[in-house]
């Protein structure tokens, strides 16, 4: 079972990093603190939630009307830029829920520290789920402000998305301002660590102070917030998002990935094309094979498998004409030896039928044509007849037809 872990974003001045383990089967939550490398070993395999110090965080509101979310991301900048010191250009706005009065929950941080952070996470191996606010990582319920006192800092969650930092020295006044702006004050104040940390008009007001000052590290508190999902803002939004980080790690390789698509592109069209091709190349030797077919067994009118219905029609022949002297085979094993002794003869086709071998043929001219006719009758066995003969491209087409002497 994985583990939860909350870690800081950026280390302590003295370089090291804060982060509590919590159990997901209810163990914990521990506060640890040490080197990156040891918080890294911490985190692997298990859910890592960081914390964005409050003194880098501004909380804030933005009047806005009701627009998508994509929009409200392009109006905030401009809508908080003259409460602003520095330029938006350089800020990082993350959006959260709208309060009673409508108006817009804005997380402020600067863009390079953040940035900065995560970087120096992720260089460790450490991925986080969520960033979230560190006010708003204390506990809360309605009507109440937390105030965790950390050392000489004192962080303080005013409401459900709102809170802010300030030094312990000057958190009377500072809460006295709060309270103003608020128009009024909480009916309850939790202190989480604060010892004799002291809240102003105790005395004059019936505000309820409840100290939290328990073994369990402050931070713990925080862990136990975040784990109950109550924080309501995440920083790791627009360019900080799970999906446009992913786009930057993609971005220096999206020329690669458009060369490589282009080249498989190609390559699928000349395959395609190739294929085509081929298709057409075997439909023409289709063509051929059953003219040729047709011309050696003009009597069979369908052609389903030339090489078997071929195979057929020579063992019918060879058994037919077994009782004559020669039939189909002896009249082609009589005259192939003399026809393919003859130079420039090219032989066009073959057909036989009732006893007779038909052979069209190219020759160089008709006394060529004579010589091959008293070559093929010479020894008397077969009589060579000259169907047709014509000159044309200084060649001569000529149809013989041979058969048995006798017959």
């Amino acid at each position: 079972m994985t583990d939860r872990i909350l870690i800081y974003l950026n280390p302590t001045v003295s370089g090291e990093y804060r982060w509590v383990v919590s159990g997901m089967d209810g163990t914990g939550p521990r506060a640890e603190q040490g080197s990156l490398e040891l918080a890294a070993a911490r985190a692997r395999g298990n859910r890592v939630t960081a914390l964005a110090s409050a003194r880098d965080v501004l909380l804030t509101r933005a009047s806005l009307p009701s627009l998508n979310r994509q929009r409200l991301r392009q109006a905030v900048p401009f809508a908080l830029e003259d409460h602003l010191a520095t330029e938006v250009d350089d800020l990082h706005f993350a959006l959260g829920g709208r309060d009673e009065s409508g108006d817009l929950a804005v997380a402020v941080i600067d863009r390079e520290r953040l940035g900065e952070g995560l970087e120096r996470l992720s260089e460790a191996g450490i991925s986080c789920d969520s960033v979230v606010p560190e006010p708003l990582a204390l506990p809360r319920e309605p009507g109440q402000w937390t105030i965790w006192a950390d050392g000489d800092r004192a962080v303080v969650r005013s409401g459900d998305l709102a809170g802010f930092e300030t030094d312990t020295d000057n958190l009377e006044s500072v809460l006295q301002l709060a309270w103003q702006a608020a128009g009024e004050k909480p009916g309850k104040v939790i202190l989480i660590g604060a010892g004799e940390l002291p809240i102003p008009d105790l005395e004059e007001t019936e505000l309820s102070v409840h100290r939290h000052n328990n073994a369990l590290d402050p931070l713990g508190e925080l862990a136990r917030e975040v784990a109950a999902r109550r924080s309501g803002l995440d920083l790791l939004q627009g360019d900080f998002s799970a999906s446009e980080q992913m786009g930057q790690v993609l971005r220096p390789w999206w020329g690669v990935l458009a060369a490589l698509l282009i080249v498989l592109f190609v390559q699928l069209g000349s395959m395609a094309v190739e294929n085509h091709q081929m298709s057409a190349r075997i439909e023409a030797m289709d063509q051929e094979i059953q003219t040729l077919f047709r011309e050696a067994l003009p009597d069979v009118r369908n052609i389903v498998d030339p090489r078997v219905q071929m195979q057929r029609a020579l063992e019918k022949l060879q058994a037919g004409n077994s009782a004559g002297p020669q039939g189909f085979l002896g009249l082609v094993a009589g005259a192939s030896s003399i026809l393919s002794s003859q130079p420039g003869l090219k032989l066009q086709g073959i057909a036989y039928r009732d006893g007779r071998l038909d052979i069209d043929l190219k020759i160089g001219d008709l006394q060529a044509l004579d010589r091959l006719k008293q070559l093929l009758t010479q020894d008397g066995a077969v009589g060579v007849d000259i169907v047709t003969a014509r000159s044309r491209d200084n060649q001569v087409d000529a149809r013989i037809r041979l058969q048995e002497a006798n017959t």
